[in-house]
């Protein structure tokens, strides 16, 4: 659907229906990705879209290691709201290399095992709401 929607050049957005996905994901600005609950889980890792924005709504987020994660240089702003992470070792979003405006956290939960949020050189992020 993200491929999809690309190649149309349209901004869209993905409904994942509840259920269990195990993919990496390729993200582009443009694209959000929305679930119809959180039982709607996702297990892999993203790959966020360098500029422009990310969203993330109303899913599960899994990964041994960490959701989003990247050695570019990004510098899209990227929005999780009302999503749940769980994380066995690991961090919700990897990237030294970002150089985005923020991270947003908007009413989330964190049922991981062992977990950071964020493992950026230079973060700037914002946790809103009744995140956790």
């Amino acid at each position: 659907a993200i491929d999809a929607a690309n190649s149309a050049g349209v901004d869209a957005v993905v409904m994942v229906k509840p259920g269990s996905y195990t993919e990496n994901l390729t993200m582009v600005d443009g694209i959000a990705i929305v679930g119809t609950s959180l039982d709607a889980v996702i297990t892999g890792t993203i790959e966020p879209n360098l500029t422009g924005r990310l969203l993330l709504e109303n899913l599960t987020l899994a990964n041994a290691t960490s959701i989003i994660n990247t050695a570019a240089a990004g510098s899209a702003k990227i929005i999780f709201t009302r999503c749940e992470f769980n994380i066995t070792n690991g961090y919700v979003m990897t990237a030294a290399n970002w150089t985005g405006t923020g991270v947003i956290f908007y009413d989330c939960t964190d049922i991981s095992t062992i977990n950071g949020i964020m493992n950026i050189v230079t973060p700037t992020y914002k946790l809103i709401s009744n995140s956790q």
